[in-house]
């Protein structure tokens, strides 16, 4: 599918006369080493770090939601929600 959309992007381009400076596909070898390295950058810097997150999960809306949003102990969709700790990365904000 992924595929078929880059193909389609790269021939609008050309039916419009225009192009960009590079296209770069997130598979290739240059996309993984320059995301690597600026994710190596930021954490060594101190500017992200692993922590975790808690709170209600809905799984039919893929959403969290704060206390004050449920309804009855439910998504305000009126879908079921539990509780979901998990590690995740985070930008530090100070």
């Amino acid at each position: 599918f992924v595929d078929g959309m880059a193909s389609s992007f790269r021939a609008m381009g050309d039916a419009l006369g225009c192009a960009p400076d590079g296209f770069i596909r997130t598979t290739e070898p240059r996309h993984k080493e320059a995301v690597a390295g600026m994710w190596r950058r930021l954490r060594d810097a101190g500017y992200i770090y692993k922590g975790e997150y808690s709170g209600w999960y809905c799984v039919r809306d893929e959403m969290f939601y704060a206390e004050g949003e449920l309804v009855d102990g439910r998504a305000p969709t009126g879908a079921e929600v539990e509780w979901v700790s998990e590690s995740s990365y985070f930008f530090r904000l100070s």
